[in-house]
């Protein structure tokens, strides 16, 4: 539903349809004033809120969040690969990040053998997320693997991620729902395994 001027693999296209998602899911409101030789000026508006309900909101998540897995972080986005990287860093973990799938793919293809999970951005330069998962999968056919964008689940760009039960960080989102996403998936993959190696002996 959407368009873009910029060349493939320069970018979505999707700044303001993003920013104005945003802005509306909140209850505000999206203005602009535009004219000939002077610019163009975007106002947003948005509903005053409470400041102690909104710190409430964005406590820190606990302990339990914690972890000191290696992660492999693909995401185009330097602001947002930034956030995650220190998130992730801030609570024990290793963080491999790369800013491509091109790039995802060679840091894994070193490292292997240390990660935990990757986390991978659905539309990348080079390669997307969902090629560089089936990349992984050749080498680490178990390896947990969490989506993230910013697109709406009923596009085309997401729904394969969505039908397949893969795990999908929309954003923008928090930072506690990123953390205790991480550790989910990380705890749930370990508990299969336990459970495989647990399994009694067949009769047959």
């Amino acid at each position: 539903p959407f368009f873009t001027t910029k060349e493939v693999g320069k970018g979505t296209g999707l700044g303001m349809s993003m920013v104005y998602g945003m802005v509306t899911e909140h209850g505000g409101v999206l203005t602009l004033n535009s004219e000939v030789g002077k610019g163009t000026t975007f106002s947003i508006y948005l509903p005053r809120l409470d400041c102690q309900e909104t710190v409430a909101e964005l406590e820190v998540p606990s302990i339990a969040v914690r972890g000191r897995e290696t992660i492999l972080v693909a995401e185009d986005t330097p602001s947002v690969r930034k956030l995650i990287v220190r998130s992730l860093s801030q609570h024990g973990y290793e963080v491999l990040a790369a800013a491509d799938g091109q790039e995802a793919v060679e840091l894994f293809r070193k490292n292997a053998d240390i990660v935990s999970l990757a986390l991978l951005d659905v539309v990348m330069p080079k390669l997307m997320g969902t090629e560089v998962r089936n990349v992984l999968r050749e080498l680490r056919p178990d390896l947990p693997v969490i989506f993230c964008t910013g697109y709406d689940p009923d596009t085309a760009q997401t729904d394969s991620i969505w039908q397949d039960g893969f795990r999908v960080i929309q954003k923008p989102f928090q930072t506690c729902d990123l953390l205790s996403t991480v550790r989910e998936t990380l705890d749930e993959f370990q508990e299969s395994l336990v459970a495989t190696l647990t399994l009694p002996p067949s009769d047959a």
